[in-house]
């Protein structure tokens, strides 16, 4: 994922949870903030897959004698 990308979504997560707090809504802001948690942990997991395949390496380089 491209950096601009990255802010894209952490615009949008930000947008999203200003938008439930100037609502002064109890339940608009819930659902912004659960819509916003679930943007973000399928960001994090897009994020993380490009890195899924080289993680077998990470067991050997992070070895302390």
């Amino acid at each position: 994922m491209t950096r601009g990308n990255r802010y894209f979504f952490f615009v949008l997560v930000f947008a999203s949870v200003v938008i439930g707090l100037v609502s002064k809504s109890y339940a608009v802001l819930g659902i912004t903030l659960l819509a916003s948690l679930a943007i973000g942990l399928w960001i994090e997991k897009i994020d993380n897959k490009r890195d899924e395949k080289f993680k077998h390496h990470n067991a050997v380089h992070n070895y302390h004698h």
